[in-house]
């Protein structure tokens, strides 16, 4: 004989957590149009850091499921634009946070575009098919570049959050 589960035996379906996303960018009109962009997307939360800095402090103390950072970015508040996105990457690293270097140059057609390292890494550069960081839809191809390099995003997210619960720390990689 077959029995009903009872209202209080039945499994309660997995809470769906809302990945939380930091974005590194100095800009004000770039940040407007991520703004734009991953308002659509109900699943995901964005944090901006407009400063290496602030940036650094943010993976200091927040849990993230991923990064998108520029890599000219000042150092602190009223300083000028630096290259040192990428030695922010190496933090978000530390604190096993999937990342990409999300910048503007010049592409091979000669023409201005925004340029995408999966993980910081040069001999992985994606060229997009946007002439600026100022079209939300660019922001759609570095998400999508984040989301292909994540294993299991939800899975790591929840356990680095329960982690931190925890041990009232953020997780940091071994060596």
């Amino acid at each position: 004989m077959i029995e009903k589960m009872s209202e209080s035996k039945r499994k309660e379906p997995k809470e769906k957590l809302d990945l939380e996303l930091l974005i590194v960018e100095d800009d004000f009109v770039n940040t407007v149009a991520a703004h734009i962009y991953f308002q659509k997307i109900k699943e995901v939360k964005i944090d901006f850091a407009t400063t290496y800095e602030e940036g650094k402090k943010k993976l200091e103390e927040k849990v993230y499921a991923g990064a998108i950072i520029d890599w000219h970015i000042p150092q602190s508040k009223g300083k000028s634009p630096e290259k040192v996105g990428f030695d922010l990457g190496k933090i978000a690293e530390k604190y096993a946070v999937d990342y990409i270097i999300f910048t503007g140059g010049i592409g091979h057609s000669g023409k201005p575009t925004v340029f995408i390292y999966p993980l910081g890494e040069k001999s992985m550069k994606k060229e997009t098919k946007h002439p600026g960081k100022a079209e939300s839809e660019a922001w759609g191809e570095a998400y999508k570049a984040l989301q292909e390099i994540w294993y299991d995003a939800d899975e790591l997210f929840k356990t680095k959050l329960r982690y931190k619960k925890l041990t009232e720390k953020s997780y940091v990689k071994k060596d």
